[in-house]
Parts: structure tokens; C-alpha cells; sequence
């Protein structure tokens, strides 16, 4: 018989970080103006040069990953310090391929260096408001144009410092991990050695956790998590269940007050 036990909670109270998207305008923009051919007018190599230099500018410094694991160090009790340092060398890895292809393809434009077909696929997608092909081949799953692409790079790069600098969340952001099934590991593997329980007797239970306080403090089994979503369904606040979506909304951020509490079982 599975044992039910408290461990994965869903609480979305709000963005984590609210990033402008004024620093992105330039991606949304149409590439080529109509008749005139004014002065003003940008060639693409001054585009695609701009657009990196837009880009790196944004971009965070690599996460210090001998630092990170000497502050969380692996436990017997605590597996969520395992799953932060692997997190971070992700996040290291993506950066990575970012900063460095942007920065030769703006020494490519200039005429410094050769111009490689990869540098070549990155400048066609960055004047097309498109994300690389290669940043997603090191990248999680996404199929955002480049400007909000770019924007969750920084969203989650500011999810995981945080985490690094002040501890765990109280709450985690579910969908803004890089392998998401480390960390529902993690938080079987934290309950399974708390209970001294066989991992693999334990699943999870999830409770909708909607009311205002419900996520200010850290369950004592199991994690509160926001950032899923609900397909051809909404929620309902007032009587705590799903209900019928919106007319014409065939999805929703599972978000509002508070948001979804989950039980390892």
C-alpha cells in the first residue's frame, strides 16, 4: 500500500521578478522600413549588432559554482542543495553559449573575425526576433520569440540568485527549473529519509492552497510551488474547485491569491 504524505504545495502569488519589456522594444520591431530609405535607416549588421549588445548588456555574471557548493552543501536531509548546484551549472552552460556567441558575432559584423555558419544562424534569428537555434540545443524547452525568451533567461537567472543569497524559497517556481523532475525528486527523496519511507512508495498529492497567508511559511513536508497552468479549465476561488474556463481562453496561469498545494502520498 503507497504511504500519503504532504509534499508538493502550488502557490503562485505573482511574478517573480517584473522585467520591463522597453530593453526588448527592438525585437518586436519590424526589421525593414517602408519606401524612403531615409538616413536614419540601420543596415542588419548594425541591427544584429545592436540586438547583441542589447542582450549582453542584460546578462548576469556565471553563478560561482564552487561558492554555491560550499554554502549548500550535499546532505543527508536536504536534497534541494544538490538540486540548486546542478540548477546553477545549467544556467552556467546556457549563459555561456549566449555571452560567447553573441560576442563573436559582434566581432563578426565588424569584420574582425570570421563570420561561421553558426554565427550566421544566430544573426538570421536575431533579425528575425527569434531565438537561436543554438541556445536552445543548451537551453530548457521554450517556444517564445526572442525578446520574452530572453526576459525568462533573466527571470530564472534571478529565481536561482535569490535562492542562492537569502536560502530556499518558501515558495518555488515549478516551471522555471531547467530538469524539474530533479526537484520532484528531491522533494520525495527529502520526505522519504525525514519518514525513513521507501522512495518508491511515495507519489504525490496536491492541494490548491487559495486563501490569503496559506503560502507565507514553508510546509513541514513536502514544497509549495507556483507556475503551472490549467488547459480548458479555470479556477475557482470562491468555491475552491475547477470551473469552466472564460469563453475563447483555452488556458490560464494557475495563479491568484495563493495557488496549489501538492502531497507526496
Amino acid at each position: 500500500m503507497r504511504r500519503r504524505c504532504p509534499s508538493l504545495a502550488l502557490a503562485s502569488r505573482g511574478t517573480l521578478l517584473n522585467i520591463t519589456t522597453a530593453p526588448f522594444v527592438l525585437f518586436s520591431q519590424p526589421q525593414e522600413g517602408g519606401g524612403g530609405g531615409g538616413a536614419g535607416q540601420r543596415s542588419p549588421e548594425d541591427i544584429v549588432h545592436a540586438s547583441a549588445g542589447e542582450i549582453l548588456d542584460k546578462l548576469p555574471a556565471d553563478f560561482d559554482l564552487e561558492a554555491a557548493q560550499a554554502k549548500y552543501p550535499v546532505t543527508y536531509l536536504e536534497s534541494m542543495n544538490t538540486v540548486l548546484v546542478q540548477e546553477l551549472g545549467r544556467a552556467n552552460v546556457l549563459l555561456g553559449v549566449v555571452r560567447s556567441s553573441l560576442q563573436e558575432l559582434r566581432k563578426a559584423v565588424r569584420g574582425l573575425v570570421v563570420m561561421s555558419a553558426s554565427l550566421e544562424q544566430v544573426a538570421a534569428a536575431l533579425l528575425s526576433g527569434k531565438v537561436p537555434e543554438l541556445w536552445l540545443s543548451r537551453s530548457f524547452p521554450s517556444l517564445k520569440p526572442l525578446g520574452p525568451y530572453v526576459r525568462e533567461v533573466l527571470e530564472r537567472c534571478e529565481f536561482f540568485s535569490a535562492w542562492l543569497q537569502n536560502g530556499p524559497p518558501v515558495v518555488f517556481w515549478l516551471s522555471g527549473f531547467f530538469f524539474t523532475q530533479a526537484f520532484l525528486t528531491g522533494a520525495k527523496q527529502n520526505y522519504a529519509r525525514k519518514h525513513r519511507v521507501p522512495i518508491d512508495l511515495i507519489d504525490f498529492d496536491f492541494v490548491v492552497r487559495d486563501g490569503p497567508g496559506e503560502c507565507d511559511r514553508r510546509p513541514d513536508d513536502g514544497v509549495l510551488v507556483r507556475g503551472m497552468f490549467l488547459e480548458a479549465a479555470a479556477w475557482d476561488f470562491d468555491q475552491h474547485c475547477l470551473c469552466e474556463s472564460a469563453p475563447k481562453v483555452s488556458w490560464m496561469v494557475l495563479a491568484g491569491r495563493c495557488t496549489a498545494e501538492g502531497d507526496l502520498s
